[in-house]
């Protein structure tokens, strides 16, 4: 069981300390905020779904799945929520994103991948005639890569509380990653999770009503089939969550309110994101997963432990074999900015550029087979880094080497290089200027 501890970000949302790594999971400044800033945004997905109707995501050290599902949020609020515009169920303002009070006898009725028009549906909803429900929620494929199964289990349970409503995650998010779960582990999944003491030491950081929402009968380790725990887990989130507050009356609501809407339609929505989602969870050595993919990937999301910490991880071996799964036009995303890394990434054929945040300042680097996809290249500063000490790559030819063989060889490799530190270079820029 890894040692953990979760704190509060400055954006309000939950980070962790591992014990384990002695490392943060998470941006102190806004774990949330991070996942948008440095995976979601530079991700280009507006490029990637304008060419098509469909997405993989590589997301190696899914961690408590904050990567994922600020992936699957902004995609559900972009290309779901977006394009509905009712005037009794659900009006969407485009400059807020506010929903208004849903009226208690409109219903909407989704047919998953349905190849008809809204229009066939009902009349007294509203929807926009042109409107199609198979063309707007694209199919979406995730691999999610954690060493750590115990992280995975606990993602779904994780209080988002966030202070930026745009960056928030909706509920349905953490319902559809609760599913999954239980598609994938079934009784296991629902039987620790109940075990875990996590949310018992740190009852704050956890949703307690979801975790009492799980089918309870499922503890006891009966075979049940998974619609059957997928019927018990709507039904106990439908009563003890929407039905209480459809009879009270709301005034405005966020997206993230979506459950004041009738059951009927949250249910067809539900069936059809479970049916345009999948999500296949490796709990293993991301460098064993990694050789047996053969998928093409849109996204790559790398978000591991600082390479100190886990050099395994950023390896010239590693980003070949990254190279080797993403697609021609797909991009790489990372927090890092070391030479180092960047160096990896070069010498595995990736052309490669920096990440900016909102404020406009170095926040991680993207990497691409195609260099149309770098928005922001390296400047002539960030280049030359390179070809410093400080940019000698960690290298893990096997793919199996211990940490500390890892960083052995480094050391041996930067002890014999002629290359100028950092400091040097630094010191030669600076003696020019």
């Amino acid at each position: 069981m890894p040692k953990f501890k979760p704190y509060l970000t400055d954006d309000g949302s939950i980070g962790l300390f591992s014990g384990d790594f002695n490392d943060v999971f998470h941006s102190r400044t806004g774990a949330l905020t991070e996942a948008y800033e440095k995976f979601v945004f530079p991700a280009q997905l507006d490029k990637i779904l304008n060419k098509y109707n469909k997405i993989n995501l590589l997301d190696i050290c899914y961690g408590i799945g904050y990567n994922s599902k600020a992936f699957l949020n902004f995609i559900i609020k972009k290309y779901f929520f977006n394009h509905i515009n009712t005037t009794n169920t659900v009006s969407i303002d485009e400059d807020n994103f506010k929903w208004e009070k849903c009226s208690k006898n409109s219903e909407i009725n989704l047919t998953p991948n349905s190849e008809e028009t809204i229009n066939n549906i009902s009349s007294s909803a509203g929807v926009k005639q042109d409107s199609r429900v198979g063309d707007k929620l694209p199919v979406i494929n995730i691999d999610a890569i954690e060493l750590e199964r115990d992280f995975v289990y606990l993602s779904g349970f994780i209080k988002e509380n966030c202070y930026n409503n745009d960056l928030k995650i909706l509920p349905i998010v953490d319902d559809l990653i609760i599913d999954k779960l239980i598609e994938q582990f079934g009784t296991d999944f629902l039987n620790e999770v109940k075990k875990m003491e996590y949310h018992k030491f740190y009852s704050r950081y956890f949703d307690k009503n979801r975790l009492k929402a799980l089918p309870k009968h499922a503890v006891g380790g009966c075979n049940y089939t998974h619609r059957c725990l997928l019927s018990a887990l709507l039904h106990n989130i439908y009563y003890q969550n929407i039905s209480k507050q459809l009879n009270k009356g709301v005034g405005l609501l966020t997206p993230c309110d979506y459950r004041h809407l009738s059951k009927r339609y949250f249910k067809n929505f539900y069936s059809l994101l479970l049916d345009n989602v999948n999500i296949k969870y490796h709990i293993e050595d991301a460098r064993r997963t990694i050789k047996n993919l053969d998928k093409q990937y849109d996204c790559i999301f790398l978000d591991a432990f600082t390479p100190a910490k886990a050099p395994a991880l950023w390896s010239v071996e590693f980003f070949k074999e990254l190279y080797r799964l993403i697609s021609p036009d797909g991009i790489l995303l990372t927090y890092s900015n070391s030479a180092r890394i960047r160096n990896s990434m070069r010498l595995a054929g990736f052309y490669i550029g920096t990440i900016k945040d909102s404020k406009g300042f170095p926040a991680g680097t993207a990497a691409s087979k195609s260099m149309e996809n770098i928005i922001c290249p390296l400047t002539d500063d960030e280049e030359a880094k390179l070809y410093t000490k400080s940019g000698i790559p960690y290298r893990d030819y096997t793919l199996s080497s211990s940490k500390e063989q890892i960083l052995k060889d480094l050391q041996e490799q930067v002890g014999t290089s002629n290359l100028p530190t950092l400091s040097q270079y630094l010191k030669g820029v600076r003696s020019e200027i």
